[in-house]
């Protein structure tokens, strides 16, 4: 099959407005996209010049597309695991072929939510929190605000020495400007005397 007849996206628009046929066809397999996040920089990744953009779904789960310079697919990755795709050569059928794995996985994603849920939740209400003193707070906070001090001063110097330099540089061009008038007039008065 020759390389041409391979399915390949906008490399220079890689993000939601050069991606609006993918988004079509994700909508027409039933999975519309919420959101994409596509900042179409380039990175490398092994040796490679890529592009990825990464579409979200309505159940959460994520499909990461990384195109190649040429806009050929380098990977794609379903809730941040490498999944195959063999339908490269036809835009509908990549995605219907993705949209199967995704709707696939849709369980195995929401267990995975449930049981993540459950470990956030554990209960905290036994456990003992360290508290730093009262006095120990005091010292560290008055030596922050001494540490501040110190640097609102260093900033209070810079601007001093930059509005010097300021005034300085006016007036230096205010010297240059009177300089170039009287070799304008000078140049003026030679220009006369030689008519």
């Amino acid at each position: 099959m020759a390389r041409s007849s391979y399915l390949s996206f906008d490399y220079e628009h890689f993000n939601e407005q050069g991606l609006k046929s993918v988004l079509s066809e994700f909508k027409r397999n039933d999975l519309p996209v919420v959101r994409v996040s596509a900042n179409n920089k380039q990175t490398r990744q092994q040796g490679v010049p890529t592009k990825k953009a990464e579409l979200f779904f309505t159940d959460g789960q994520r499909i990461a597309l990384q195109a190649k310079a040429d806009g050929a697919i380098f990977q794609v990755r379903l809730n941040n695991k490498v999944i195959p795709v063999t339908a490269v050569n036809d835009l509908k059928r990549a995605i219907a072929e993705i949209s199967e794995k995704v709707k696939g996985n849709a369980k195995i994603f929401q267990k995975t939510l449930k049981g993540r849920l459950k470990r956030a939740q554990v209960d905290t209400t036994t456990a003992t929190i360290a508290r730093t003193s009262t006095k120990a707070r005091i010292a560290m906070l008055n030596a922050g605000i001494q540490e501040q001090n110190q640097n609102l001063e260093a900033l209070r110097e810079s601007l001093t020495a930059a509005q010097n330099a300021a005034a300085n540089a006016r007036t230096l061009n205010t010297d240059l400007r009177t300089q170039l008038a009287e070799l304008q007039a000078q140049k003026n008065t030679l220009l006369e005397a030689h008519a």
